[in-house]
């Protein structure tokens, strides 16, 4: 690349180059004629004042010029025939215009010749005629064009090598961007792209930065949730181990029974699978608008069995609320918080929902905890559903946060974006099995 671009501008600047040239050219030898020309007059016409009416016309009378040129000077008589000097026998037309007293000029092979009337007493006329080599003007203009031309291709030189300085920095910076390119395919994250001070460049540079930035925070995401959804899986395939294990041990009547039961848990966890996976990607495809207390009620209906197996209650507490979100990760966030109300809580949990300048979810407990559950989980390994729940929050534009108090005991609250738009329904909600986080 950096040949052709070498090449497209050398060809470029130097058709400019040409393109003022000729024309210069073609003025510079003009002008040289135009000039020797109008000398060679002045020259005539200083050369003819100096004869002296009284004095016989000569050239040993005429006062020349000594100008450095060589120039043939001859006087003729009122008849045409040649008096003195150095020139043709006869009269030219030069000659015969100014005997008729006339400015005359005349070009013969390659003289250039001038001639001028000199009056002389009795009214008489005789022509001063003067010529120069038509070779000398041509030679000064030849110089001239030869010094714009050296000057020419200084300037065609000099432009090539600058041309050739910026076609190389482009090209190292085309090549750094695409190395970059080719390392951020072999899956390398965290590359620095360099700014080179040309803005196109620079906006490529920024936007492979900034898809890299993306693809990093996507693993990184992607990364870690698969971590926190392996607390969300566990669960259900200990209790599938289980209730197998408590047929084969205490194997009741109806055999198929066991198997209806596994193969119901096992289309749930390959949905629950599923969910995660899209989530995990940051691509649901079931966000809308959901009402959050039909959630709630589904949940406190699909947690009631668990809750009451260890004595304790679930409520739920709805007042109109409605957000835009996506109904799988609202499920499984909702589950998550209530999983851990029921391993680490006390007394009755109570699911609420409602709308105080945004809509919101909450579940809460009666116990009281000091330290942060989101950084304890980081810390010993413990409530790692409490950080998927917080990565499905963010994920869909909300905040969850914490508190506790001997007043009202532990809450979790997730607040959403207020969003006006009409609410769509809902399907699948009361059709999902239990999830246990």
């Amino acid at each position: 690349m950096r040949f052709r671009i070498l090449a497209v501008g050398a060809t470029v600047i130097i058709v400019a180059v040409a393109a003022l040239l000729i024309p210069t050219v073609i003025s510079i030898r003009s002008h040289a004629l135009v000039e020797a020309r109008l000398e060679l007059q002045r020259e005539a016409a200083a050369v003819a004042s100096s004869l002296s009416p009284d004095e016989a016309p000569t050239v040993a009378n005429l006062r020349l010029i000594d100008n450095g040129e060589e120039h043939a000077v001859s006087l003729y008589g009122r008849d045409g025939r040649l008096i003195d000097g150095d020139g043709p026998p006869g009269a030219d037309a030069a000659v015969h215009t100014a005997l008729r007293g006339s400015f005359g000029e005349t070009r013969a092979g390659r003289d250039h010749a001038v001639s001028i009337p000199i009056p002389r007493p009795g009214g008489a006329l005789i022509a001063l005629r003067i010529s120069e080599n038509y070779a000398d003007p041509v030679g000064e203009a030849r110089r001239r064009v030869l010094s714009v031309a050296a000057l020419a291709a200084g300037i065609v030189g000099v432009s090539v090598v600058l041309h050739g300085l910026l076609a190389r920095r482009l090209t190292r910076q085309l090549d750094d961007l695409s190395r970059a390119a080719v390392s951020i395919g072999e899956g390398q994250v965290g590359l620095s792209i360099p700014v080179t001070g040309v803005k196109e460049l620079d906006d490529l540079g920024g936007s492979l930065t900034a898809m890299v930035e993306r693809i990093d925070r996507q693993v990184q995401r992607e990364r870690a949730f698969s971590g926190e959804v392996s607390h969300q899986l566990r669960t259900p395939v200990a209790a599938m181990r289980v209730a197998i294990e408590a047929e084969m041990a205490l194997p009741r009547a109806d055999r198929l029974t066991i198997l209806h039961e596994t193969l119901a848990a096992a289309e749930q966890l390959e949905q629950t699978v599923n969910d995660l996976l899209m989530l995990a990607r940051g691509t649901p495809g079931d966000r809308a608008m959901v009402d959050l207390s039909e959630f709630i009620q589904v949940a406190r209906r699909r947690w009631a069995a668990q809750f009451a197996s260890q004595g304790r209650r679930i409520e739920a507490t709805s007042a109109p609320a409605q957000t835009l979100v996506s109904s799988a990760a609202l499920t499984h966030l909702i589950d998550v918080l209530c999983a851990n109300a029921l391993a680490h809580g006390s007394a009755t949990t109570v699911i609420a929902c409602g709308t105080i300048g945004t809509p919101f979810l909450s579940v809460g407990d009666r116990r009281h905890i000091v330290d942060d559950p989101f950084a304890r989980s980081v810390r010993d390994g413990h409530g790692i559903g409490l950080k998927l729940a917080r990565t499905l929050a963010d994920a869909e534009g909300a905040d969850l946060s914490w508190r506790s108090s001997p007043l009202v005991g532990n809450v979790f609250t997730v607040r959403f974006a207020r969003s006006s738009a009409p609410p769509r329904p809902m399907s699948r909600i009361d059709g999902r099995s239990q999830q246990t986080p």
